[in-house]
């Protein structure tokens, strides 16, 4: 399994642990700040991996261009 689905498996088991502990506590606060940094750690992620693909494309092309 690649590094990334791995990380993203962790990450979803654990935001599910924190939605049970927040319902078992009844407490809806519980957690939310480390659930909002590892969602926007996420976000980000994919964003650079989209910024990568872009520049590896425009290489790709700049070489074929200049074939």
């Amino acid at each position: 399994m690649p590094l990334i689905e791995r990380r993203l498996d962790k990450s979803v088991a654990f935001l599910e642990t924190l939605a049970l502990i927040r319902s078992i506590q009844g407490d809806e606060s519980f957690g939310r700040a480390v659930e909002g940094r590892i969602v926007q750690r996420e976000v980000i992620d994919l964003e650079m991996q989209e910024v990568d693909e872009a520049i590896d494309n425009i290489c790709q092309r700049s070489t074929e261009l200049a074939a």
